[in-house]
């Protein structure tokens, strides 16, 4: 939709009615409004894009008035009749506007030939009494031809194969909004204010997977580890660090910083709520405060000034020295909520004189608050914030003493009411009441409208009076009856009372009462858990281990399931003190105190899969008091898409067994991805692919995710030939936050500093199959296993041809370092790449060099001429002279003779 012509036409439309509006004043009621009972007219427009289209391409239909309503209310009534080329006529709608009076559907065409639409505006009448007129537009065609209409926008980014960090850039929202969900704290870790991610569980589906554990960084969070000296070497010789009934940590993570509340030693008092970047683990800013962070605050915010998220913005309880209350007198009493900036940690605003809802969202991510209330008291309903006003006063409740409890919804945004452009004011109070919207009665359970699970002889329950798991397919789920026990579980006395209303009107769907057979003699008390997710609500009985999963919105029961452990046996005697219900893709994860594991499908109640702690870890032989590797059931476990991270613990003797481990496994098959030393009893959160838990080994928070490298490479610059071969060195390192040696002061990340001195030439990658103990020994100080491998190295060459070629590949040792030996085969100039293709745990990278190659010639040779050996030559000449001698000799004394 043309939003800034939408504004411009908008705006002259108001000033042509003479609307007086002060700059800077939007929220004053103006002059001259027309008077109650009066007609204004209104103009309708439809816009229809791309004209023509192909068959099978999306056709965007944008409809709009020519101004946004008077009170900058939503349009309604908005429909569009859609006539095909066959003749066929379908009514499309109703639509409902946003503030700034237009929205759009698509369609998207099957046959060619001409479409035509033709929009409908029906009326209404807005709250301050004035009528808006029904307008249409003519009608209007579309063509519709075989071929497609070439597209030419940029292309949709990729998500990304390399080191990344928010914010990201919104033009790559198409995909990207996939793997960048916020952790926004509506639900909360057991026995502390926030921690979860929302009121159905700790599944967050908009992250990718961390499918190896490897450490990011750590930080210090609280003091823990070894005191040493006569405090003693046993398994409770250690800091305080299992502090699960005084959680320590429970955070909110949004855009990339992760807040919580700060304990350093004990929870007696608070350290302020600190933030802390979730790639780095860099401390931004601590809050001093001691009101407790309650949860984070992201919406869209729809109206003629500003169309987009706001925010993020941070809520605590506590109260707060009361500033300026815009000349209302408003008296602060009940619950208060201060918000904060969450980039600066800034002070806001205040909202007084409240309940305590339990919170969830709607789809625009306004919090939405639910509670109870008791009569006898009056309770009035608002409306939408106006474009010019305060919210305006729908209707008053009226509860008597003796009337039954009442639910009430309210929403934090109609609170704040902040009409055309979201500018809350510094250092004002508002009053709580302001986003009330229903009150609704509490439905009655004593006429049981449904079938009971099972028969006994206990009491029904007569009332429902617990908000349980909060809202599933627009259902709130309440539960009652609870004589122990604690949330939506606990020990009963054999019944459980359930039912639901709608959470956008308060009409009440359905109440029952569920009885418990007699187990034995365990009963007459049982244990059960409900959790909320997927259109169902899932009781899990702790006792006699059966699961009824009931359907939210009719109270049918959708499918039944008892549980069974190893090869059809009972279940560990262990889980009656905890079966924990996790929420996932499509599924549940049963996890119980006494090891057992079951992925649940979530449409029929079949059992996908079983394991147990022992099979994924080995017999734990005298390293817990159990026999088993216990699972802590509180709120330390979350999921991802494909991923379930379970954490191993427990509170009691001994406080810090050896060898408990965080768990990762696959979601579909139960299948064990990874597994590190970790005793994470309190919260595990995940967001923008990044798993962050409190190991209370050490007490700090490690964060667990795919992490940067660097790869070198060198070779020989002088003396290579083609018949020389050459050696090939290079390193691949992990240059994660935690490996670096720090560069400014942070009491929180001295662990850093000890591991770049331990590694003063960096920390080599490894392995996935080794990175687990590899990181244990990188940051927990534990032995360094002979089986550590390293990663892969390919070394590809560009010759003096350009052509691209591998060469081979090379595996890094645990010093991160590799060789390689070749010799070149052709002469000229090469480049060398080395390309470490990344992992689960590491991002890839790459390294090149260059050198230049010599061809080798063979050395000329020249045949030497064989010396004349003159040897018997010289005896021929001796022998001649020798004979010539003795003739002459002999002539000579032939001579002498003749003489005489």
């Amino acid at each position: 939709m043309l939003k800034k012509t939408t504004i411009a036409i908008a705006l002259l439309l108001m000033l042509s009615i003479a609307v007086s509006l002060v700059p800077g004043a939007f929220c004053q009621f103006p002059q001259n409004f027309p008077p109650a009972g009066s007609t204004v007219p209104s103009y309708a427009f439809l816009n229809i894009a791309p004209n023509p289209a192909g068959v099978g391409q999306t056709v965007t239909l944008n409809m709009f008035l020519a101004s946004p309503l008077l009170t900058s209310e939503y349009a309604v009534n908005f429909t569009i009749v859609e006539t095909t080329p066959s003749g066929t006529k379908t009514t499309l709608g109703p639509f409902t506007s946003d503030a700034t009076g237009g929205t759009y559907t698509t369609i998207i065409p099957t046959q060619t030939g001409d479409y035509t639409f033709q929009f409908f505006y029906g009326g209404q009448t807005m709250y301050i009494g004035v009528n808006v007129g029904p307008s249409n537009t003519a009608v209007q065609t579309l063509v519709v031809q075989e071929e497609a209409i070439p597209r030419s926008y940029y292309p949709i980014t990729p998500l990304p194969n390399q080191w990344w960090q928010t914010p990201v850039t919104a033009e790559n929202i198409q995909e990207w909004y996939k793997i960048t969900g916020p952790w926004l704290g509506y639900g909360s870790v057991t026995f502390a204010a926030t921690g979860g991610y929302n009121n159905t569980g700790n599944y967050n589906p908009y992250t990718t997977d961390v499918l190896s554990g490897h450490v990011l960084w750590t930080k210090v969070w609280a003091v823990g580890g070894v005191p040493g000296g006569d405090l003693g070497g046993t398994e409770s010789s250690n800091y305080w660090s299992t502090s699960q009934y005084w959680p320590k940590y429970a955070p909110v993570i949004i855009n990339g910083i992760m807040y919580s509340t700060y304990f350093t030693a004990t929870t007696g008092y608070s350290n302020g709520i600190m933030a802390t970047d979730i790639y780095t683990g860099k401390t931004l800013w601590v809050l001093n405060t001691t009101n407790p962070l309650l949860c984070g605050m992201q919406t869209l915010w729809w109206t003629p000034n500003m169309y987009g998220a706001i925010g993020p913005y941070l809520w605590t309880s506590g109260t707060l020295p009361a500033a300026d209350t815009g000349g209302r007198a408003i008296v602060n009493r009940g619950t208060q909520y201060n918000m904060y900036d969450a980039l600066t940690g800034t002070y806001v605003l205040s909202i007084v004189n409240g309940s305590s809802p339990t919170l969830t969202s709607d789809e625009n991510g306004n919090i939405i608050g639910y509670y109870t209330v008791n009569g006898p008291v009056n309770i009035t309903t608002y409306g939408p914030a106006s474009a010019f006003g305060p919210n305006p006063a729908t209707g008053t409740v009226t509860i008597a003493a003796d009337d039954p409890p009442y639910l009430v919804c309210w929403n934090m945004s109609q609170a704040l009411g902040n009409g055309w452009g979201w500018a809350p004011s510094k250092n004002t109070v508002i009053d709580f009441a302001l986003g009330v919207m229903w009150a609704k009665p509490l439905p009655d359970a004593t006429s049981d409208t449904g079938s009971p699970l099972n028969t006994g002889p206990y009491v029904y329950g007569t009332q429902l009076n617990q908000i349980g798991g909060l809202v599933t397919n627009n259902a709130v789920v309440l539960t009652g009856g609870f004589t122990t026990g604690q949330g939506t579980g606990g020990e009963q006395d054999g019944w459980l009372t359930v039912g639901a209303m709608d959470a956008t009107t308060g009409a009440q769907l359905w109440a029952k009462n569920f009885t418990y057979t007699n187990t034995g003699a365990l009963l007459p008390f049982t244990r059960v858990i409900v959790q909320v997710s997927d259109g169902l609500i899932q009781i899990a009985n702790q006792v006699n281990w059966q699961v009824v999963a009931i359907n939210a919105r009719t109270g049918a029961i959708a499918w039944t399931q008892t549980l069974t452990g190893y090869n059809g046996a009972e279940p560990n005697l262990y889980n009656v003190f905890g079966i924990a219900i996790r929420n996932g893709p499509g599924m549940s994860i049963y996890e119980g105190f006494g090891g057992d594991i079951w992925g649940i499908d979530s449409a029929n109640g079949d059992v996908m899969w079983y394991t147990n702690t022992t099979m994924l870890m080995g017999d734990p032989g005298i390293e817990t008091p159990y026999g088993i590797w216990p699972l802590w059931v509180f709120g330390c476990t979350c999921q991802s898409n494909g991923v379930s991270y379970l954490a191993v613990g427990h509170e009691y003797n001994p406080p810090l067994f050896h060898g408990a481990q965080l768990l990762a496994l696959n979601s579909t098959d139960g299948s064990l991805i990874w597994k590190e030393l970790d005793f994470s009893v309190e919260s595990t959160s995940i967001a923008y692919g990044i798993l962050l838990s409190r190991n209370c080994y050490d007490n700090m928070i490690y964060a667990f995710g795919k992490g940067p490298t660097a790869t070198t490479v060198s070779a020989p610059a002088v003396g290579v030939s083609t018949a020389t071969p050459i050696r090939i060195t290079g390193t691949v390192m992990d240059v994660s936050p935690g490996t670096q040696a720090l560069t400014s002061p942070d009491v929180t990340r001295t662990k850093q500093n000890e591991v770049a001195l331990r590694f003063p030439n960096g920390v080599p990658a490894v392995s996935d199959e080794s990175q687990s103990h590899w990181m244990e020994y990188v940051y927990q100080q534990q032995p360094l296993l002979s089986n550590t491998t390293g990663v892969v190295v390919t070394l590809s060459v560009i010759d003096s041809n350009n052509n691209y070629r591998d060469i081979g590949t090379a595996t890094t040792d645990t010093t991160g370092s590799f060789g390689f030996t070749w010799t070149p085969d052709i002469p000229g100039d090469f480049t060398v790449i080395a390309t470490y293709a990344g992992s689960n745990s590491y991002y890839g990278s790459c390294a090149e060099t260059s050198f230049t190659a010599t061809e080798y010639k063979e050395p000329t040779t020249t045949t030497p001429e064989t010396p004349v050996d003159n040897t018997g030559t010289y005896v021929m000449y001796a022998a001649i002279a020798i004979i010539v001698a003795m003739i002459v000799i002999g002539a000579v004394i032939v001579l002498l003779l003749r003489k005489r």
